[in-house]
Order: structure tokens, then sequence, then C-alpha cells
């Protein structure tokens, strides 16, 4: 689905944030695909809803391909629109392509396999060349495949007001029960967040392959790096790129007028969440808005990065008061185990004033979860789950349900993100 910002006061969703209109080609933050015209029966409906279901196992109109999931790398891309062969003309950069000119023939602008620019390196800007630094290197400001780096320094991710998020279940709405979960207590949450992802742990975006202007075969990832003093550059941190130079977290991408979409994508971003566990979003998105001066990009603002958080992952991570410096209450149900972050957010936190909700989003198409939690004990204790009913109605009793297999749903969340376009000096030492 796509994403869905505040409705302005119109009441129009698609004009809050400068969205453009179903049919236009250009996929805005409420739209889950737009293929440039409003006809049903193509893979994109009339009201620009998709008819496809990318990650169901089933190749459909519109598909290249369906593997049974979202996640790229694997020979069939997130969208489901590439096979990830060389000479499809797409460049799939989550397999070690740095070119694809529909061709597997040697001697012209990209290798017979896809894996390399011949002519990148050699100091000479050639036509198909953005950019060249006499090296291969990249995160240096030009990129092995001779394109340049357009990165931004976003710093932290905060948690967005309920009333903003992405539309993650297809009633054009925002989505954003994480947020309401927490309540007041978004301040705390955020706070938390700006200390974690500071110094050479702040999140950086940066668009790869991108043309400069409108482009359906971009891909942003997701980095993590800092401002270094001496050079006033930043580094990226190793392990936010994997062995053929692509950012661990990568999100295939299209951008129009300047705004950049894309998604769905299965993303975890390490220690990049509360009390430093991973941030694990499934049906990931993200958007964006490219600001110019003098032509060129310089900053990125109204950034929208959202998605559904498994309730498994939140049952591993720690409890959200050791970010706060706080001790947990006793546990109602009497045990000693200390709550988990999905104890809070489903049974509330007292002590923060923390309602709690249930999670919103059937990740597995049986209906949605119910979750139990134990309330009764002694004064101000933590409420805690204690039960988990399956969408089909089977019970899953005990403190660790949340992690069972079979309870697949999860919190809708979405992070807003804006920053300052930076310059790249290669990677952090290990």
């Amino acid at each position: 689905m796509g994403a869905c910002r505040q409705k302005s006061a119109s009441g129009d969703p698609n004009k809050s944030d400068g969205s453009s209109l179903c049919g236009d080609g250009v996929r805005s933050p409420t739209e889950a695909c737009d293929d440039g015209n409003t006809s049903d029966g193509d893979g994109c409906s009339a009201a620009c809803a998709s008819e496809t279901r990318c990650g169901n196992n089933q190749k459909q109109a519109g598909e290249a391909c369906d593997d049974g999931n979202i996640v790229s790398g694997d020979g069939c891309s997130a969208d489901c629109n590439s096979n990830e062969q060389c000479g499809n003309g797409i460049v799939d950069f989550q397999v070690g392509e740095q070119c694809d000119d529909s061709n597997t023939v040697g001697g012209d602008a990209c290798a017979a396999n896809c894996d390399a620019v011949p002519s990148c390196g050699n100091g000479t800007v050639n036509s198909h060349e953005q950019c060249d630094d006499s090296n291969q290197n990249n995160w240096d400001g030009c990129q092995s495949n001779c394109t340049e780096d357009v990165t931004f320094g976003v710093g932290a991710l905060s948690v967005s007001e309920s009333t903003v998020g992405c539309d993650l279940n297809g009633d054009f709405l925002p989505d954003n029960q994480f947020s309401s979960a927490i309540g007041v207590a978004r301040t705390l949450v955020n706070s938390q967040l700006t200390t974690q992802l500071s110094g050479d742990n702040e999140v950086v975006i940066t668009l790869l392959g991108w043309n400069g202007g409108d482009d359906s075969n971009t891909l942003v990832g997701v980095l993590r790096g800092g401002e270094q003093a001496t050079t006033a550059k930043y580094k990226v941190r190793p392990t936010s790129v994997s062995t053929s130079g692509v950012p661990t977290v990568s999100i295939g991408t299209s951008v129009f007028s300047d705004v950049f979409s894309g998604g769905p994508e299965d993303i975890v971003i390490e220690n990049a969440f509360l009390a430093d566990s991973n941030l694990v979003l499934n049906k990931g998105h993200i958007f964006g808005t490219i600001l110019r001066e003098m032509n060129e990009p310089s900053a990125v603002e109204n950034g929208l990065l959202c998605g559904s958080i498994p309730l498994r992952s939140l049952n591993e991570s720690s409890s959200l008061l050791s970010g706060f410096g706080a001790a947990p209450s006793d546990p109602c149900d009497g045990s000693s185990k200390d709550p988990s972050l999905g104890d809070i957010l489903i049974g509330g936190l007292p002590l923060l004033g923390i309602l709690g909700a249930q999670p919103d989003i059937d990740m597995d198409g049986d209906g949605l979860e119910t979750i139990e939690i134990n309330r009764e004990g002694v004064p101000w204790c933590q409420p805690v789950v204690v039960a988990c009913v399956d969408g089909d109605g089977t019970r899953i009793e005990g403190r660790d349900c949340l992690g069972d297999p079979r309870i697949a749903d999860g919190f809708s969340v979405a992070l807003d993100f804006d920053g300052p376009r930076v310059s790249l000096d290669g990677t952090l030492a290990p």
C-alpha cells in the first residue's frame, strides 16, 4: 500500500504534502501504485490500488516474478518487477549489478554480466557516467559505477504523530498504531532515539543510481555513520554496507518531480530502535522530497519511513524503561521476568502514562491476533502479556507467546526524517 500523511483542511489526503493525482504516472504517498492511467485490470486499479499481491508466491498480471516474499536479492525483487537477471534493463543493485543495458554483450557501456561499468575509473566522464574520480571506490562522492553520491545526513528518526503514517491495510487512511500506543510518551521516546542515533551512529539516507531527474530504477539505502570533525564529511559504518558495496538496508525506489517513493520491502536496521534494539519493518516504505539549490540536490524533507513492526521482534526487545534510566515495576502476573517492549506497547505502562493498544496489521491473512493482558496484581504493577489468540482462533499460553511463529501480526509505525545533503569520505575503521 502507499503512505498517507495527515489530511489537509480540504479533507483530501493527496494535498497535504504536494501529492499528485491517480493516473499521472507518479506514485504519491496515498497510492499503492500509479501506472499512468485510470484503468482496471492491468495490475494497478483505477483508484491506484494494487491489483496484485507481491509476495503471495503466485505470479500475477503486472509481475515479472513472485517468490513468496518481499525481499530483494534472492532472484525476485521486493516489488516483483524484476527477476534480478542481467540483461533485463533493470539495475538490480542488491545482487551486485552496477548497470544493465538490456543485453549481455560485452564491449559496450555495461559489462556482459552487469557487474561493472568498464570505463569507470579512467578519470574521464563519459556520456553514460555522472562522474569519474579515477577510482572505483564507493562512498567517496562518486560510486564504483560512476554515479554521484546523493546522500543526506538525517541524524535520528522520530516517531510521527498518530495521524501521520502509511496506509498498510488498504483503507487509504494513515496507520500508526505504535504512536497511538505510546501516547504522551512519544516525546520521551523521540528524545531517546535522538540520543541513540548520534555521533557515528547517525542515520544516513543515500540515493544510488539516480539519474538526477525522473527515474524508476533507483535504490534508497539506509546507512549509519557520522560527520568527522576534521573534514566536515561523513564516514559510513562498514557494518551498514555489504561486501559488494550495497547498503545492507536498501529499498527499490522511484523518483518523480524530486519526490522519491519506495517499497514495500522487509527491512531490518540494526540498533536503530528503543534501547538499542533492531528496527524491524515488514512491508517497509520510504518517501521523501528532495530540495534543490542552484538546481543541485541540497536537502531532503517530509521524509517518512514506515511499516509494520512484527510482534515477535517486540518480544525480544528490552524494556522501554531502560532507555530512561528507570527500573520496571513488578509484573502483574507475579513472575520475575522483566517486561518486554511488547508488554508495554500492548498492556501499557502506568508509570509513563502509556495506555497501550492491540496490534493492527494482519500480516498472515488469517485475521488480527488478540493479545491477552494480565492487569491484576499489586498497585502500579506492570501489565504483561499472558496469552495470544491467533487470527484463526488458536490460543497460545504464556509470557513468550509473542515469539511464537503463528503470531505474525504487527504494529504499524511511521518515522519522520529530514536533513541536509552531506559529502561522504569513505568508511569508518572497523
